[in-house]
């Protein structure tokens, strides 16, 4: 797992791609982003959950934005949801000890 310098390095670009995706609302991107990030054993931060957001809200998909942020609290049949439409594991894109990202109050 890459960390420090190295990471940042990596996810600052990929966030700047990611946001780039988003902007059209080109979700094929934003996998194709992850993936790599994944591939590459780099955490996705939450500036990439927020052009994932906007990427969703660009293509008007407000039930993947849902299922993303109930995915945040940990709850894999959200996951699956990202994973069936668009080919995005959040879950697995995520620090493992940083489930839930959102907890109850």
């Amino acid at each position: 797992r890459l960390r420090g310098r190295a990471a940042s390095g990596i996810i600052f670009v990929a966030n700047a791609a990611l946001s780039i995706a988003a902007s059209s609302g080109d979700m094929s991107a934003v996998s194709e982003i992850l993936a790599l990030l994944h591939e590459s054993d780099v955490d996705i931060n939450t500036e990439s959950i927020k052009y994932v957001i906007q990427a969703l809200g660009n293509i008007g998909d407000c039930e993947a934005i849902l299922a993303l942020l109930i995915c945040l609290r940990g709850q894999s049949f959200a996951n699956d949801i990202l994973k069936e439409r668009y080919s995005v594991d959040i879950l697995e894109s995520i620090p493992k000890n940083s489930t839930p990202v959102i907890e109850e109050e």
